[in-house]
């Protein structure tokens, strides 16, 4: 059974995919972050220029951390509690 919850970073540029693996022996709660880049969202020139250098320099822009509003933590927070539940975790 793979149960998979997507919940979207604040700013608009990163979404979080969790994959809840439930096996015969055991359990797997796998995390992904993925960018899709800045939408719905007027930058700056300085933000587009720092932006620029980053990707640049790096080859991507920002992928290591999300921004979640109050409601996506709920979100997250009970995603993670029915995956404990099911794992049979205490």
């Amino acid at each position: 059974m793979i149960e998979k919850k997507y919940i979207e970073c604040t700013c608009d540029t990163e979404v979080l995919q969790l994959r809840y693996i439930k096996g015969a022996l055991d359990h797997e709660l796998q995390l992904a972050i993925y960018e899709w880049g800045v939408k719905n969202k007027k930058t700056s020139f300085k933000e587009k220029i720092r932006m620029i250098i980053k990707i640049l320099k790096t080859g991507t822009f920002y992928s290591d951390q999300m921004i979640l509003s109050p409601d996506k933590t709920i979100e997250l927070r009970d995603f993670l509690s029915d995956c404990i539940k099911k794992a049979g975790v205490k």
